[in-house]
């Protein structure tokens, strides 16, 4: 396999076959160059390299290896599947023949989209010749377009953000589908695993630029917008990010459009959110026209009119998993430390004198109306602004261009199915926006929406007249109502959970006589100094190595779980180093990330363990649940006599895990009320987590006879080197709908039977048919 002859692999020496045969088997330990390119480890396999081979090899070099054995790979895949038309046992044996393919066979598993796409042209192919029609590429592909169904916002995206690194594309529309589109399916199918026909492809381009001088016409000479409104309004489309690479190609058109605007026009002033409501009747109809254009060129949009579902059976799955939760992004520490002096940084673990619940630094405008606005809410919520921009700050603070309007909340409107009340972060001041435009401006925060409006739905089978009473007050002006506290509350506490990844959490109370529970949000854990240092202390924290060395394992478990390397993982052997069998049940997820308790007693501890870095394995292993965070909305709801309890906000399967118990990580003992301690025995019985001050959603768990979840104590770090501090995780027992109640069991059976005997029990409000009717005190 020789090295391609591009622009960046001249003058460079070839690289001997043996040497890149290293080079690929080396670069299977690390994930994050075939999955993001990490520059780190870049570096770090290039050492190794050297090292293995003791041939100086540079970083630039074994890119264009890797990069070159990827396209062979795809090559390789398209002469036998769709050239030469092989059958599948086929393929695999003229693939073994290949001197390089036992290197990197490992590519398979990201091609396999790739490679599934490739099979179905094969088929459609013959079947086609079978009724002896001959159609052409681009027939084939709207064939294709019409069994996929839709291209996804993701995917749209994705080849949008390709289309940067190709500018004869975009540069020339009508350029030769196979040249110059296939290198763009190919890369896609590497970003995302979907693939796509190159003719959609071609049209997603063509569409797109379209739209872009539309967008421009309309916000220049229908709207009559200044430059800098057009570039908000702009910068406030979905798409808008992934393409401001075409403006270039369409300067001409631009410049057309604001010499028929005149000098005169461009002085226009307008206030951001009446500039908003002016063009959206303009985006409607604009949407309109390209949805129609793309469907004649057979393109399928996402949430087009014709293809979309109804209210009720509408998919309102999240993805609530963005870049910044990947582990190799760094600033997202698993825990913090207080009282730490002199205090340090290190990726996994926050050092702080104090711990402060703070307005989040990504919502600007909620800060800039902290500051200034004039509205004065009397309430106090640690990390929650009290004041608000109101109707008289809108001349002085609303008219401001360099600022932004993030969307805050969309509530439903029981008058106007097709329209939402929507509030901008940081203001009091409703308006209403038709449900089409806040999916291309505010995608996510509707998708919110939509899921409230579909746990409202189901809460209506215990109490309509109260939904409906609350759907009133909610509707309306809003100013001084209880519901701002509760809409704000949400907010801001979803807010720090993005910022890890996690999904929403809302608060919901279908009576006005009840405020939000006040206590500091928190999506990790706090412990301080002493605390630190005793669990650095303990052998468990040890890297594996060190436990290998120290001690002999016993009698292996034989628990695999879902583990992506299951010949590297050392999870198990782990826990024979570290753990008493006998003491604590041993569980493991599934290749599916579930947990199976059909084996485990109730009454016993559970402990898992979790994958690091050591096991080889990437940050979407099943094995690494707590590392990716809590992945359902959930909804803190008031449930009357038994207070806050919490439900589900979507869909939640038997054995899944729902989020982290988080609170601050103390010595037993310390402090008289317990009410909020989750011991963490299992990993160490001297430690408690109490989410009495500090904590998340999850402190909102009610007690039930019949709990759908229990909790699993969990031993997880992502590097070796990581501190271990223990985690206590919340995994389903049953499946759970969507406004159904989240329960566990807060005492063993014979602590209840015990405090029966001797009569120091309250009432038991959980309800279930397995209700023992009496609770400790």
């Amino acid at each position: 396999m020789d090295l391609p002859s591009t622009s960046t692999a001249k003058n460079q020496p070839t690289v001997p076959v043996e040497i890149q045969k290293l080079v690929l088997e080396i670069i299977y330990n690390y994930p994050g160059i075939w999955t993001k390119d990490c520059e780190i480890e870049w570096g770090n396999l290039t050492e190794e390299v050297k090292t293995k081979s003791k041939t100086d090899v540079e970083t630039n070099i074994l890119k264009l290896v890797f990069k070159s054995a990827k396209a062979q790979m795809c090559d390789k895949l398209k002469e036998l599947i769709l050239d030469k038309r092989l059958e599948l046992s086929s393929v695999e044996s003229e693939l073994q023949k290949w001197p390089l393919y036992s290197t990197f066979e490992y590519y398979r598993k990201i091609l396999k989209r790739y490679e599934e796409g490739l099979w179905f042209q094969q088929k459609r192919m013959i079947d086609l010749e079978n009724r002896s029609v001959m159609e052409d590429e681009e027939t084939l592909g709207r064939i294709r377009v019409k069994h996929k169904n839709e291209i996804d916002r993701k995917t749209r995206t994705a080849i949008l953000e390709i289309l940067e690194e190709y500018p004869e594309v975009y540069g020339n529309i009508d350029t030769t589908i196979n040249k110059d589109y296939q290198p763009i399916a190919d890369e896609l199918v590497f970003r995302t695993n979907v693939a796509v026909d190159l003719p959609v492809i071609k049209n997603i381009v063509k569409s797109t630029r379209e739209l872009l001088i539309k967008n421009l016409k309309t916000n220049i000479l229908n709207t009559k917008l200044n430059r800098d409104e057009v570039e908000e309004t702009l910068s406030k489309w979905i798409y808008y990010p992934s393409f401001r690479y075409y403006r270039p190609w369409v300067k001409e058109s631009e410049k057309l459009f604001w010499e028929m605007r005149g000098e005169a026009d461009k002085e226009m002033e307008v206030d951001t959110p009446a500039v908003i409501e002016e063009v959206e009747h303009q985006r409607e109809e604009e949407a309109m026209e390209v949805t129609e254009t793309v469907e004649t060129e057979n393109v399928a949009i996402p949430e087009s009119q014709e293809e979309k579902k109804s209210e009720e059976e509408e998919d309102l799955s999240f993805s609530f998993d963005p870049e910044s939760a990947d582990e190799d992004k760094p600033n997202l520490p698993s825990a913090i430390v207080i009282r730490y002096n002199p205090p340090k940084q290190t990726e996994s673990i926050r050092f702080v004198q104090e711990y402060k619940s703070e307005i989040p630094e990504s919502c600007t405008e909620a800060r800039r109306a902290q500051n200034h606005g004039s509205q004065l809410l009397e309430r106090s919520y640690p990390g929650i602004p009290n004041r608000k921009f109101g109707e008289p700050d809108n001349k002085k603070f609303g008219a401001d261009e360099s600022l932004t309007w993030p969307v805050q909340m969309v509530l439903e409107d029981p008058e106007d199915k097709n329209h939402w009340m929507t509030y901008f972060e940081g203001w009091n001041i409703a308006y209403k926006y038709s449900e089409e435009y806040l999916e291309e401006t505010a995608w996510y925060t509707l998708k919110v929406g939509k899921m409230k409006k579909k746990f409202l739905k189901e809460m209506e089978k215990l109490d309509k007249d109260a939904v409906d009473e609350y759907r009133s007050r909610a509707s309306g002006t809003i100013t001084k109502s209880f519901i701002f506290d509760y809409e704000d509350v949400s907010y801001f506490h979803s807010k720090a959970n993005e910022q890890y990844g996690f999904a929403p959490v809302l608060y919901i109370s279908l009576t006005k006589k009840i405020r939000p529970p006040v206590f500091h949000f928190i999506p990790i854990n706090i412990l301080d100094k002493s605390v630190f240092q005793h669990c650095t202390k303990r052998m468990a924290n040890k890297p594996f190595h060190s436990l290998r060395a120290l001690k002999a394992s016993r009698t292996t478990v034989t628990n695999p779980g879902g583990c992506e390397k299951p010949e590297k993982c050392v999870c198990d052997k782990r826990y024979d180093l570290v753990y008493d069998k006998n003491y604590v049940q041993y569980v493991q997820t599934d290749s599916s990330g579930l947990l199976n308790f059909s084996d485990v007693d109730p009454n016993q501890r559970a402990l898992s363990i979790e994958c690091s870095k050591e096991c080889g394995c990437s940050s979407k292993c099943p094995r690494r649940q707590t590392q990716r965070g809590q992945k359902t909305p959930l909804i803190v709801f008031y449930e009357g006599k038994k207070g806050f309890g919490l439900r589900a906000g979507g869909r939640i399967r038997k054995g899944q895990f729902i989020g982290e118990y988080t609170g601050v990580i103390k010595k037993a003992g310390e402090g008289d009320d317990t009410s909020y301690e989750a011991c963490l025995g299992g990993i160490d019985e001297n430690l408690v987590i109490c989410s009495k001050e500090y904590g998340n959603a999850m402190r909102f768990m009610s007690h039930s006879c019949d709990p759908s979840a229990r909790f699993v104590v969990v031993h997880s770090r992502r590097q070796e080197s990581d501190p271990l501090i223990p985690r206590l995780a919340i995994f389903a027992l049953k499946d759970i709908d969507i406004a159904e109640e989240v329960t566990i069991s807060y005492w063993k059976e014979d602590v209840i039977e015990e405090a029966i005997k001797k009569g120091t029990t309250i009432e038991c409000l959980c309800r279930t048919e397995k209700c023992k009717k009496l609770i400790p005190v």
